[in-house]
């Protein structure tokens, strides 16, 4: 296909996109008031987004899942990503988007990466819940997204994880998430957990930030660049200092960023030999794991049935497949794979919350596929798919470094005691 066609192909979808006069974002607008003005004004809040939702919501835009996938397919997924980023930075600068539209915008950019607003923003959807059944629906299921209490975390925040015992075999920083710390810090203690237990020392620098993707995605270049500024000079720092053998990160979608850092900064004369090591460092756990650590399995008498869910940003973005699936075999579990298990679930970072329909039709058919295996639980490698998927199915889902720390000599998921 010729760069002509493909840039008439491009602008056709901008034109069509934007004769849709999308209203899936509309009801969007009303989380914002709240967070906003929620414990001043809830009346006149309800009051104006019920109004303002069916008034502004006509003036999104948005790039479609199927136009996505359908990039992805034809140019391939690096070169489909770069046309995407890019085409998303051109929209933001340079498209009019509705006064709601943007603050919704800017209020995922700013809450998201943020723990202290993410736990206040947790904390005024809860105040709101009394009045949920006055909301559009896409309100509803956004406000059923938003946790409205936190788990305990069990292990102490700090910078420094020492390896068990007397035999440190290797030194790896961990990027511990912004809203998986806080709505499943479990994930970040199995894995501290695992890896301490078999001679691996972890470091979580204070001074390391959101990975960017969540700006990155939403067209906010600056914001995201300051993030990933910040982060590469830290763990290059860090490196430099103590030899990082490898950057981990438990959370798929910030890991295929952060994979990307070099590529985001190969022309940049300042940053690119930084950027270029902290790519190349940078591993999923399940990577990690089964490229360098050979870890200590411990037979259990129940055999369970676990449907692996492969996350797009792991399978496509960083294609890790094969690791994490060879590691749950491992257990002497059944593991199986999803049917059209290359599709989506609908999370798509903040997909779940802009485009909601679509994404419920997308977790609809995952749910589907997942529940014809009968399984007794899901694992997976993304916080983002979890909380999608646990929103349409009663099966346990919980990630996949939780079940490696139980079969090798961690406590049970909570979520499976009962199981």
């Amino acid at each position: 296909m010729s760069l002509s066609d493909e840039n008439a192909e491009l602008k056709a979808a901008r034109t069509d996109q934007d004769n849709k006069d999308i209203t899936q974002g509309a009801s969007l607008n009303f989380l914002g008031f709240i967070i906003r003005l929620g414990s001043r004004l809830p009346f006149l809040i309800i009051a104006v987004a019920l109004f303002g939702s069916e008034l502004y919501g006509r003036y999104n835009y948005t790039i479609t899942t199927v136009e996505i996938c359908a990039a992805f397919a034809t140019f391939g997924f690096k070169r489909s990503l770069f046309k995407f980023i890019h085409d998303k930075k051109y929209i933001e600068k340079n498209y009019e988007r509705s006064f709601f539209d943007r603050t919704i915008r800017n209020f995922l950019s700013v809450v998201l990466p943020n723990t202290g607003y993410f736990r206040l923003a947790s904390h005024m959807v809860k105040l709101a819940k009394p009045f949920q059944f006055l909301m559009p629906s896409k309100i509803k299921d956004m406000m059923n997204l938003m946790p409205t209490s936190f788990p305990k975390k069990t292990i102490k925040q700090k910078e420094v994880y020492s390896a068990s015992g007397k035999n440190k075999i290797a030194r790896v920083a961990l990027l511990t998430g912004c809203v998986q710390k806080e709505i499943s810090p479990q994930i970040n203690e199995a894995t501290i957990r695992l890896l301490n237990r078999h001679g691996v020392e972890v470091v979580v620098p204070k001074k390391i930030r959101c990975c960017g993707s969540l700006n990155h995605h939403l067209g906010k270049e600056d914001d995201a660049h300051q993030d990933f500024r910040n982060n590469i000079n830290t763990w290059y720092d860090e490196h430099q200092k103590g030899n990082l053998d490898a950057i981990l990160s438990n959370t798929s979608g910030c890991g295929t960023t952060m994979k990307d850092y070099g590529f985001i900064f190969k022309d940049d004369e300042e940053m690119k030999k930084k950027a270029k090591v902290i790519s190349e460092l940078t591993k999923d756990v399940s990577e990690y794991l089964s490229e360098s650590i050979k870890l200590n399995f411990i037979a259990k008498d129940k055999k369970y049935k676990i449907a692996y869910h492969s996350a797009c940003s792991m399978q496509h973005g960083q294609k890790v497949h094969d690791q994490p699936v060879s590691l749950l075999n491992k257990t002497e579990n059944e593991i199986m794979e999803i049917p059209e298990g290359h599709i989506c679930c609908g999370s798509a970072g903040t997909y779940n919350i802009l485009q909601t329909e679509i994404a419920k039709e997308l977790l609809s058919k995952k749910v589907k596929n997942i529940e014809s295996l009968k399984p007794d639980f899901i694992s997976t490698g993304n916080i983002g798919c979890i909380t999608q998927i646990s929103n349409g199915t009663k099966t346990p889902i919980l990630h996949t470094i939780e079940v490696l720390d139980w079969y090798t000599g961690g406590p049970k998921p909570k979520i499976l005691q009962k199981n």
